[in-house]
């Protein structure tokens, strides 16, 4: 049998944003930073070189964040972006998000699934999935590091690849939730998004 063809990272751009937030996941449009994330109404980054774009005027001295928080806002304002419907200007800002992790020293679960949604966005499926097993490795029954690898998956068109890592969160779901993993508290209203992401592709293929 003849594998199927890798798939674009906006197999459904056709249908609009709401498509492309559905293989991107519908969590990430619902992705919040309880610590320093700003409104939507409020864009991160005030005028500096290199962010003018992405300043907004809110007085935000970008100089002064860590390299945490430098890449925790950017990942958020590509993700606003996103749901707001201006999918040009979220992948304007791709690059400068990846630039942005990649000055982290330390790399948790968090940001690496960050990157893996990032890399997705960009159309790089299996980098998705280098970071994905990046979390596994440590953590294989890790909710973030499934729902990537499993996405990376179905974007490549590898089916049943997919619903393996899909089936897998499903069965750790519960678990893991429990677990209270610093980050899963911080994105706890993501963590439902994960699931029904898993149960509606599975059930898509009965």
């Amino acid at each position: 049998m003849q594998k199927a063809q890798p798939r674009s990272a906006f197999p459904y751009l056709g249908w609009g944003v709401a498509g492309v937030a559905l293989i991107l996941l519908a969590v990430v449009l619902l992705w919040p930073d309880q610590n320093s994330a700003p409104s939507a109404a409020s864009p991160p980054f005030a005028t500096a070189p290199g962010a003018s774009q992405a300043a907004g005027g809110t007085g935000v001295d970008i100089a002064s964040m860590t390299p945490r928080e430098r890449a925790d806002r950017l990942f958020d304002r590509v993700m606003r972006e996103l749901s707001a419907g201006d999918t040009a200007q979220a992948l304007a800002f791709v690059p400068m998000a990846l630039d942005a992790h990649a000055l982290v020293d330390e790399m948790d679960a968090d940001l690496h699934y960050h990157v893996a949604m990032l890399r997705l966005l960009a159309g790089e499926p299996e980098r998705t999935r280098a970071h994905a097993d990046t979390i596994l490795s440590a953590e294989p029954s890790h909710l973030f590091g499934l729902h990537a690898a499993g996405r990376a998956h179905q974007v490549m068109g590898e089916e049943r690849e997919a619903a393996g890592f899909y089936q897998r969160l499903l069965e750790s779901y519960e678990e893991e939730f429990a677990s209270g993993r610093p980050e899963y508290q911080a994105h706890a209203p993501a963590l439902p998004y994960m699931r029904r992401d898993a149960e509606n592709y599975l059930s898509s293929r009965e």
